[in-house]
Parts: C-alpha cells; structure tokens; sequence
C-alpha cells in the first residue's frame, strides 16, 4: 500500500457503510506536516542469543554509548546516550524480521536524565547483509523543565542498523502547516489506511501506581487502504483502550490500544496502538489531537497482509467525544 484513496469498490463501500460507524472516507484529516527533532548515533555490543523462544529468538544487545543532536526544528536539544540501557529484539518465529524493543537514557547538558522506549522494525538490507533498515516509534520519560513536553510526545525514528552503530533519525506529524513538508526534509510520507472506531463502557481506576487510567471497550469501526491495497478493508470487531493521565504538570495522556481488525474473508488482524493524547487548543468543543504508532500481528489465514508483521506505520487524528478517526502513515527516507 502506498497511495491514499478509498471507496475503490462497490463492495468496500458497502462494507464501510455498513459498520454500524461512520463510513470510513479517509482520510479524515489534513496533509500532516513535519518537524525535525534530533538524531541519534548509538553504538551496540555483542548481541546475547536466547534462540528459538515460545515467541521466537530474542538478540538482546547492551548499548554502550551514543549521542544525539537537535534538527532544525530543535536545535538546542542535544546530550548523550548511557547505560543501562539495551535492544530487547525478537527475531519472529516466520523468519520474516525482527521487532525492536528498546530502552536507553538520555542525558542532557544539564545533567538531567530521559528513559526513552523505542518500539519498531528492523530489515535486512538486501544489498548488505551486515546493515538493516530501521523504523520506529519513540515516547519519553523526563521530569526536567526545559524538556517535559516530550513526555507527550511519541516521534517517528527512520534510520539505519550498519554494523554495531545505529544511526536514526526522530519526527513529529503535525497538523495545521506549522511542520515542513516531508521532502524539504528527504523524507517519503505515504498515507498506508485510516481507522475510526467507537468507545463505549467505560472504568476508572483512580490513583493507581502509574497514575489514573480510564479503560473503555471498543465497541465498532471500520477501517480502509490506500488505492494500491484496496482490499485492504474491512470492521474493528472489538478490542480495549486505555488513557493514563500524566501528573501535574504535564499535559496530555498515554494511550494504550488494542484492536481487532476483521477482513473480508472473516480472518482477523491484532493492531496494537501506543501513543498521546494532547488537547487541541484551537477547538473549543473539546477535541483532542492522538498520535499512536501502529504494529500488526497476523496470522496465516490473510497471507495476503503478512507483510504488514514488518511494518510500523505512524498514525495523527482526532478524539471527538467517544469516537477517534485516525489516519497512518509510512514515513521512509529518500532513496
């Protein structure tokens, strides 16, 4: 999938319309724009091998130093990478790639420490078999001043596994013009699919360790592709979500979603969603702006989509009362 468009298809139109939400016509939103964070160097050990695991075989490499440098859009945030810190990787179990799970400090000039986890995919490049392409999803950690607003934040990482140095790259999708467009940055955006979904029955759980969550059921959706995928369409058939407050302050929320998508042939597809929830202050009924990452785990019976157990695509929307629309993205660099 590689182009927006929706309603290719008498039957994809009838499917939508009959979601018992509103017709996916995504996507929903504006163009979204980019800012330039930083980039980040890191260097890796020796990995450890756990192989052939009940999930598959872990490569768990001890990141020993690194760097980061503000981009254009944030020139002044900059600092080092330390320990502990390390890739929790998992080769799948179908040999088809590898998921990264990170966690690393950074350290700014102040000497005030960020936990940054990076969740994403990694491919081997098939030109060089000792690099792979890297792309990811980044959220913070921070409680000093001048760098808190990354704690609301969950930014896009495109980059480049050569050898034991990582070298990435880190995003943000912004509405309304205020970002570059991709290409001033060497950057390819293509909208992947969009989503809308409905909340409904939800709980509170006050005060906890981690602070308050309110959990709510998904309770319908839908969800459609781009011109290059149409059959890429179909319902959200259930699934939770969860927003957990940040203290005082900071602003926003940490939302953990999960969600079944069901095809047409009636296979399901498990999309987890981690991101933010920041409030758009423009919009005096109270919408709310959520940026997530999205990564999919599917089966043998849509073979046609396994392909997307390699991908991480990079979602902006909006929360309109109990209902989110949300479109995706894959962000890559030019070639």
């Amino acid at each position: 999938c590689t182009v927006p468009g929706f309603y290719k298809s008498a039957k994809q139109q009838t499917i939508m319309g009959n979601s018992d939400s509103a017709p996916v016509k995504g996507p929903y939103h504006e163009t979204p724009t980019v800012t330039h964070f930083y980039s980040k160097e890191v260097f890796l050990d020796t990995p450890v091998l756990v192989p052939n695991g009940p999930i598959g075989s872990r490569y768990i490499f001890h990141i020993i130093k690194g760097t980061y440098e503000g981009g254009v859009d944030y020139p002044d945030l900059k600092g080092t990478v330390h320990g502990p810190g390390a890739d929790w990787a998992l080769g799948h179990v179908d040999g088809s790639g590898v998921t990264l799970d990170v966690r690393l400090i950074c350290k700014s000039p102040s000497g005030a420490d960020c936990l940054v986890n990076v969740v994403g995919k990694s491919v081997r490049d098939a030109n060089d078999p000792t690099s792979s392409f890297v792309s990811s999803a980044a959220v913070f950690e921070t409680s000093e001043e001048e760098t808190n607003y990354l704690n609301n934040k969950i930014l896009i990482g495109v980059g480049k596994k050569l050898g034991s140095k990582i070298v990435v790259v880190y995003y943000d999708l912004v509405f309304g013009g205020s970002g570059k467009s991709p290409s001033s940055l060497n950057l390819k955006m293509k909208n992947i699919f969009s989503t809308k979904f409905m909340l409904g029955g939800s709980a509170t759980l006050p005060n906890g360790p981690r602070g308050s969550k309110i959990f709510y059921q998904v309770i319908k959706g839908a969800f459609a592709g781009g011109d290059e995928c149409p059959t890429f369409f179909g319902k959200v058939q259930g699934g939770t979500y969860s927003e957990r407050t940040l203290p005082d302050g900071h602003e926003g929320a940490c939302l953990d979603v999960s969600v079944l998508f069901q095809l047409e042939n009636g296979a399901f597809i498990h999309v987890t969603l981690t991101g933010r929830k920041s409030k758009n202050e423009e919009d005096p009924t109270g919408k709310a702006t959520i940026r997530t990452s999205a990564v999919f785990e599917v089966g043998d019976d849509a073979k046609d989509f396994k392909w997307l157990n390699n991908k991480i695509y990079h979602g902006i929307g909006t929360k309109e009362g109990d209902v989110l629309s949300i479109d995706y993205y894959e962000v890559t660099a030019e070639e």
